[in-house]
């Protein structure tokens, strides 16, 4: 009777956990209604909104046009992390400099809407600026010399990732120096499988770059293992971009690492 108990109990509780999580939402970057002549976009799907990202292409045409232009979007990657889905895509052709696009997803169903990364409702107008004179991407530190962070001394408004609140998730000090949207792509190896996933993770201007998952989805899911390694790349909505060099960092599942730091494997 005991055992029924606890396990009603459990339930319970991830019943009640899992009501909390919101039931799809499409993003995209970037949030800039300005983009170049070779744009990137990135469209992630949460939730039941995975479906959407999935049928890019085939069910859900996806495309860029004025009044009498229209390009395809194409689908360079999809990255898959837990609970979620992502397409990063460029047009097919250049864009003309000057002129006004819209972005349209064919049959898209009424109960989805796309939201920038600081969740706003978005209609997907942009224009197209010559970008000769941008800003480079600039990082305070080589890649490689990233180090984690200590829980305890950062706040939830350095953070940048899918939720506020975490079950397991490794932070670490975001080098991005730059006015402008970028894409931190995160590129995770299983250490005991020796399997590796990729997920780009929204910059947002935060001083923490935040890897792992919460009970209601994230861009990696940390419980698979007890040990990996990461890589970070660096990518703005141009197409500039900023390699990782040198080796891997290490790191523990939090869940069996309760210090929050690296342990040699």
């Amino acid at each position: 009777m005991k055992i029924l108990i606890l396990v009603l109990i459990s339930l319970v509780l991830q019943i009640s956990s899992n009501a909390c999580c919101i039931d799809r939402s499409l993003t995209i970057f970037p949030s800039s209604t300005s983009i170049t002549k070779n744009p990137i976009f990135l469209i992630e799907g949460f939730g039941a909104s995975q479906n959407i990202i999935s049928g890019l292409n085939s069910k859900h045409q996806i495309y860029i046009q004025n009044s009498n232009h229209s390009v395809k979007l194409i689908i360079k990657e999809i990255n898959i992390g837990y609970q979620t889905k992502q397409a990063l895509l460029v047009p097919e052709s250049e864009l003309f400099i000057g002129q006004d696009y819209r972005i349209f997803i064919d049959s898209l169903p009424s109960e989805e809407v796309l939201q920038n990364i600081n969740g706003q409702i978005i209609n997907l107008n942009y224009k197209v600026v010559d970008n000769k004179d941008a800003e480079k991407l600039v990082l305070t530190e080589e890649p490689n010399k990233i180090k984690e962070f200590e829980k305890e001394v950062v706040t939830k408004n350095d953070i940048t990732s899918l939720s506020s609140t975490h079950d397991n998730f490794v932070m670490f000090n975001n080098p991005i120096n730059a006015n402008k949207e970028v894409l931190i792509k995160a590129t995770v190896r299983n250490l005991v499988t020796q399997t590796e996933s990729s997920f780009y993770l929204f910059d947002n201007n935060k001083k923490i770059i935040v890897i792992g998952q919460n009970s209601c989805g994230g861009s990696f899911d940390l419980r698979k293992a007890h040990a990996f390694e990461v890589e970070f790349s660096f990518l703005d909505s141009s197409g500039g971009k900023v390699d990782w060099k040198g080796e891997r960092l290490k790191f523990l599942n939090p869940e069996t690492d309760t210090n929050h730091r690296y342990k040699k494997y």
